[in-house]
């Protein structure tokens, strides 16, 4: 798997489980959590992007090692 991908989920993981723990030991929430948040989502799109052009090379036939393909 690409290595920008797994780092992006990795970054999700670990900001799900920070805000968890911050929710459920009660902290208060601080604005850098809404920077996580939004990076995070920034990461989630980033993988949609990621798996949606992979599928759609796939669907046209095209090889994901290469650019293009000719028809």
């Amino acid at each position: 798997m690409n290595k920008t991908i797994l780092k992006a989920i990795e970054r999700i993981r670990w900001n799900s489980e920070h805000h968890f723990l911050h929710i459920k030991n009660q902290h208060e929430i601080a604005p850098q959590i809404g920077v996580q948040f939004s990076m995070g989502y920034t990461d989630t799109r980033f993988i949609q992007f990621f798996w949606k052009t992979k599928k759609i090379k796939l669907i046209c036939g095209m090889d994901s090692r290469r650019r293009s393909k000719k028809f």
